[in-house]
């Protein structure tokens, strides 16, 4: 059923009822009076009738007033679903194209009253029809090259496109999609879903992000670039964003190669980047007829507008070095020396308290942008009503005071 219909079936026309009934008792009480008048000796009819017919006047207007009223409240959109007749997704060649249609409709006695339809290509996800089981199962991960141990987590879950391990306080999250880590849809909501499982995970301080591949990523598929899949597409693609952005522990980027089109838009989320000099950055959208929509108002805040310009107007790539020099990579290591480097870069992070870190990262984020004054407050509030109510906070102090290292509680 749609949308407009349940609500109509449910809510039915009780302003239609309501003045239809007045409207009837009101026409009863005029004949009764009449009836009454004529009985005790009244001789004038018009005389008993017209006190009575002016009643009538005014609980007529009345009922006209209700079904106005009654209008402007019921009249909603809905969605209509398929073809108008059945309302689930109907599946229409290999494309799986779905027919939805936009109607305005309202409550006149009783009926809904078509107003507009519009066909509109599919820019829904897929729906089973009615009864079908959707096909989640994820064929067992294969093992990865780089610094990646396990591809299941504590729950049990196994992962197709990713190598997911948190047996230590670095969670590393290997995309493993040979050959060129494309970005399909099931892949990034993989991605998705093992970020967001980290958020409350007091033994994680931080996630590694790498590729197993050589080269980190090619970006979406064309699949997936398709006109009738593209909103799934961004859909997803914005989840994983929206994990980035609100997951508390900072995210450390390893990049050994490419990183093309949304591959580096993926690399420009991280906190920390650290890469070798095989790795090259391109935003290629404009060369295919569309443009990055992350990297178009994400870049000019990490590495200006001119050479944003630069970038994406022309699809050139960018080396690591200049990627560094622009403020968008923070190390740039011989390939034989990444593995030392990030595993410095990860004892460092494992000596700080794991609260301190997501306060620390949250009054970053939180505050890019703002005016100074506004962010001061943001950051004193942090500091002042969160940062020392943790047990962390006091145990630094006094590990400073006795000259000795703090023992962390992570609380």
């Amino acid at each position: 059923m749609n949308i407009g219909a349940k609500r109509a079936a449910k809510e039915g026309p009780p302003h239609r009822a309501g003045g239809l009934f007045a409207l009837v008792m009101l026409v009863f009480f005029v004949v009764a009076h009449s009836f009454l008048h004529l009985r005790n000796g009244g001789t004038d009819l018009l005389q008993g009738f017209l006190p009575m017919a002016a009643l009538v006047v005014l609980g007529f207007l009345q009922f006209l007033f209700r079904i106005l009223q009654g209008l402007q409240r019921s009249s909603h959109v809905g969605l209509v679903f398929g073809d108008g007749r059945n309302c689930h997704a109907q599946q229409q060649g290999s494309g799986q194209q779905v027919c939805v249609k936009v109607f305005c409709h309202t409550h006149l006695w009783g009926e809904m009253l078509p107003k507009r339809y519009v066909a509109l290509p599919r820019l829904l996800p897929r729906l089973p029809p009615p009864g079908a089981a959707a096909d989640n199962a994820l064929a067992p991960a294969q093992f990865g090259e780089y610094m990646a141990t396990a591809s299941t987590t504590p729950t049990g879950k196994t992962w197709k496109f990713l190598i997911f391990d948190t047996s230590t306080f670095v969670a590393r999250i290997t995309m493993n999609h040979a050959p060129y880590n494309v970005l399909t849809v099931p892949m990034m909501t993989e991605l998705a879903e093992a970020i967001e499982s980290l958020n409350g995970r007091g033994d994680i301080k931080c996630i590694l992000l790498d590729s197993s591949q050589k080269m980190f990523s090619a970006g979406i598929s064309l699949e997936d670039s398709r006109p009738e899949r593209v909103f799934q597409t961004l859909d997803a693609f914005t989840r994983v964003f929206t994990a980035i952005s609100e997951i508390s522990k900072p995210l450390i980027v390893v990049i050994n190669g490419q990183a093309i089109g949304a591959g580096s838009e993926l690399v420009a989320f991280g906190d920390m980047i650290i890469a070798t000099p095989n790795a090259r950055f391109s935003q290629p959208e404009v060369k295919m007829g569309t443009f990055p929509p992350f990297a178009a108002i994400m870049l000019p805040q990490l590495i200006g507008p001119k050479k944003t310009y630069e970038l994406i107007l022309t699809g050139q790539s960018m080396s690591a070095e200049e990627g560094m020099q622009f403020g968008l990579i923070n190390k740039v290591v011989p390939e034989a020396d990444l593995a030392k480097v990030v595993n410095e870069v990860l004892g460092r992070i494992g000596e700080i308290s794991s609260p301190v870190l997501e306060m620390t990262k949250k009054v970053i984020g939180s505050t890019l942008g703002l005016p100074f004054a506004e962010a001061m407050r943001r950051s004193h509030n942090i500091y002042l009503n969160q940062l020392m109510d943790l047990e962390d906070a006091q145990e630094g102090l006094r590990a400073v005071i006795e000259k000795r290292k703090p023992v962390w509680k992570n609380k």
